[in-house]
């Protein structure tokens, strides 16, 4: 017997969005608990100097939220990688849906957790000024004052840098279901990449182009269409893999 209510992609879409939403909140506990740990590794200082004579002693010691910011990238692709897996995916067949739309609602929430992780992770560095402030008996403080534009721009990086890493995440965690291989070969390059291009005293080979590609952009508009448009290719090399998936027996 069929139905006679039609659902549309865009209502299959949102309702499956509003799901994960739901039952992906672990993801956004997990989150936290990656930058409270980020946070505590980087109150020893990312750099410093110090000097001293027969009469004094001076360290001085520099924080950033560089490292909150990378531990909350590794959280992004991780989280990615894990909603490739047949566990979640078959949360899908709960909805009257398809590969598209199950890829679609997988896209907008990796999209959301970007947006949140990129904003969480800026704002926890400020936490961790706070933090420092605290625990830093009788020492100077010195902080920069970050003016509106600077912040704003960096709240745009920071997802940007999560949205890209989502899509990674997203690409790599197909490949591995469609082949287990994968799960070998992706690290062995990527690793056996960096590995000859330290030996070779930073050689420049494909992989590290690409990594230059976007740290050394300066132009914030220009970084944006980058990130977008590998992402965009990204997901979509996603769901055409996707459709090669065994159907669900």
């Amino acid at each position: 017997m069929m139905s006679l209510t039609e659902v549309s992609i865009a209502d299959s879409v949102k309702r499956q969005y509003k799901f994960k939403l739901k039952s992906y909140i672990g993801a956004f506990t997990t989150l936290i608990a990656v930058q409270v740990v980020a946070m505590l590794f980087s109150s020893t200082g990312t750099g410093g100097y110090g000097t001293s004579s027969e009469s004094y002693s001076i360290n001085v010691s520099y924080y950033s939220a560089n490292l909150i910011i990378a531990f909350t990238m590794l959280w992004s692709f991780i989280t990615s990688v894990l909603i490739t897996t047949k566990a979640y995916r078959y949360e899908d067949f709960m909805f009257v849906t398809n590969r598209l739309t199950s890829s679609l609602s997988n896209v907008l929430f990796l999209l959301t957790a970007s947006i949140v992780g990129g904003i969480s992770a800026m704002f926890a560095g400020y936490l961790q000024k706070i933090y420092l402030f605290y625990i830093s008996e009788g020492a100077n403080l010195i902080s920069a004052t970050t003016p509106l534009t600077e912040l704003v721009i960096g709240l745009v990086a920071a997802s940007l840098y999560m949205l890209l890493f989502s899509a990674l995440g997203y690409f790599v965690g197909m490949l591995t279901q469609l082949h287990k291989l994968f799960i070998v070969i992706i690290p062995t390059v990527f690793l056996g990449s960096l590995f000859l291009s330290a030996r070779h005293n930073g050689e420049v080979n494909f992989i590290t182009k690409v990594i230059e590609l976007f740290i050394q952009e300066t132009s914030l508009l220009l970084f944006a269409v980058k990130v977008l448009t590998v992402a965009a290719a990204l997901f979509y090399g996603s769901l055409v893999i996707c459709n090669r998936l065994e159907v669900r027996r």
